[in-house]
């Protein structure tokens, strides 16, 4: 969606940033994979089509996606700029500039950790606007991990279950209590009277209200499978989306024999079973509030509990469990929103 297709959000471990043209080579690559192609329930697409499909996840405005970057991949980076190492990345090597067209890193070209800035008593605000990072998804594609997405929808409302149960009863009455002559225009009449009430036709005319979202998270590099990086990330993008999308129901739906993702939802975010579809086998899980904003604070909660077992367990904001933590430490905010502008040379935006 053209709503976060300028924003990154910056995390303890991971950035959050738009997926743009230049991600596409990787992500091709990755959706080559026949079990990220299983695991997603996804069909290869050729080159051609996930251009066109990029596009359209642009425009549209019921998708949300942003492309997962590792903190860890791009500070390796960073570190070994001087000398221009290779590095090591799931077994393949790779330049430290960071790939054809990217000029090396500097430590200022990376949006800081939300924890590091609350301790610095820096809001990232500079003479009134938020500080930019206009390169950094073109110097950073090689820290891609993965993706999450939010596919925003309509919620059954008030109007539709009682509204449609009310019709079911008026056509209940006439089958069994009009002569059989009046039966269609009875009918007939029910439905107009229906589809013309000043209820209907506001919600016919008025803009859906999107407030629910399916979640959908993907760790495409094997190196990063396993750090408890998606209960950090589904957080991060839960809470963007109430704040800013007013998401107040997140929904994932998960395959029964998916122990992991059933792990992460039900077990580590509280998510709680809402539906089955036996014919696929697969789980609804949902978390719902009464408001986005109440939702903002539920997602706030959790992230508290989830920093306070990260205290108990040592493992603090790196990606090891052996890092020492102090039982003080304060991990700031879940995220930190940061300005990535568009390079207008290299986007299917330049034309909008």
């Amino acid at each position: 969606m053209k709503s976060n297709y300028e924003l990154c959000l910056s995390g303890h471990r991971c950035i959050l940033v738009p997926y743009r043209p230049e991600h596409l080579p990787n992500y091709h690559e990755w959706m080559q994979d026949p079990h990220l192609l299983e695991a997603t329930a996804s069909e290869p697409l050729s080159m051609e089509e996930e251009i066109e499909m990029q596009k359209e996840w642009m425009e549209d405005e019921r998708k949300c996606t942003f492309i997962i970057l590792a903190r860890d991949l791009i500070l390796i980076v960073t570190e070994q700029n001087d000398a221009k190492d290779p590095i090591q990345i799931d077994g393949k090597k790779e330049n430290a500039e960071g790939g054809e067209g990217n000029r090396a890193l500097d430590i200022e070209d990376i949006p800081p950790p939300p924890h590091l800035i609350d301790e610095n008593g820096d809001t990232g605000i500079i003479a009134g606007t938020k500080k930019s990072y206009p390169n950094l998804t073109e110097m950073t594609t090689h820290a891609m991990i993965g993706d999450i997405n939010l596919f925003l929808s309509e919620e059954e409302s008030e109007y539709d279950s009682d509204g449609a149960l009310q019709q079911h009863h008026q056509i209940h009455h006439y089958f069994h209590n009009s002569h059989p002559g009046d039966r269609n225009r009875n009918l007939l009449r029910i439905c107009d009277d229906f589809n013309n009430s000043s209820d209907g036709n506001s919600k016919a005319t008025s803009k859906p209200k999107l407030t629910q979202a399916e979640l959908d998270i993907m760790i495409a590099k094997p190196s990063h499978r396993h750090k408890n990086l998606g209960t950090e990330l589904c957080l991060q993008i839960m809470h963007y989306g109430a704040s800013n999308l007013h998401i107040r129901r997140y929904f994932v739906k998960i395959h029964e024999s998916n122990t992991s993702s059933l792990k992460l939802f039900r077990d580590k975010l509280g998510f709680v079973h809402c539906a089955y579809a036996e014919c696929f086998g697969e789980l609804e899980l949902e978390v719902k509030c009464e408001s986005a904003k109440e939702m903002v604070n539920w997602v706030d909660r959790r992230w508290g509990r989830w920093c306070d077992q990260r205290r108990r367990s040592g493992s603090g904001n790196g990606v090891g469990a052996d890092d020492v933590v102090d039982d003080d430490m304060d991990f700031g905010r879940i995220y930190e929103m940061h300005p990535c502008p568009l390079n207008l040379g290299n986007s299917c935006l330049g034309s909008s």
